[in-house]
């Protein structure tokens, strides 16, 4: 019985001893896992802070391209602000006939080197002729003699302008 006692006493040390073996066997395993999952996460960090940088210089870039086209487009904005606000023009109405077709036509006048005041700055503004004749041709003539080339008058090509109507015409009441 001793014997049998002393057996199953050694049985049962064997098996605590089993048991606890193969829970540190198992832990090293895990611990052997865990750490190759470390080691591998480690990487994938490093592997993301060099992304990161990259994309921080990337981002800077970005940050002074987007302040270059802000600045473009700010000085853009107030070029076409500027740009909105209409020339002046001045008109020549040539005297004739009112009631052929308006023609209009760009001039300009070539100044001497040293103009005077005055004229510099009559011709400094955009310069229409305008009048009226029977056909392009009248209005040509017409245009060519006001404004001679040899005087130093530089026309434009007249161009037909059709007036809008203002007023429709009546339309006839009907008796009631």
């Amino acid at each position: 019985m001793e014997l049998f006692l002393a057996l199953l006493v050694m049985a049962v040390g064997l098996e605590v001893l089993l048991f606890v073996s193969r829970g540190a066997l198992l832990r090293a395993g895990q611990a052997q896992a865990l750490q190759g999952r470390i080691n591998a996460v480690q990487a994938e960090v490093t592997q993301a802070r060099e992304q990161v940088a990259g994309r921080q210089a990337e981002l800077a870039t970005a940050n002074t391209d987007l302040a270059q086209a802000r600045a473009a487009l700010k000085q853009a904005e107030e070029d076409l602000a500027a740009g909105r606000q209409p020339r002046e023009v001045l008109v020549h109405r040539i005297a004739g006939p009112s009631n052929g077709t308006l023609f209009r036509a760009t001039v300009s006048k070539v100044l001497p080197g040293t103009p005077e005041p005055h004229q510099a700055l009559l011709w400094s503004y955009d310069n229409v002729i305008e009048l009226q004749a029977a056909d392009a041709a009248t209005a040509q003539k017409t245009a060519s003699r006001a404004f001679a080339a040899k005087a130093g008058y530089v026309l434009g090509e007249l161009q037909r302008v059709d007036l809008p109507v203002v007023f429709a015409a009546a339309a006839p009441r009907e008796a009631a």
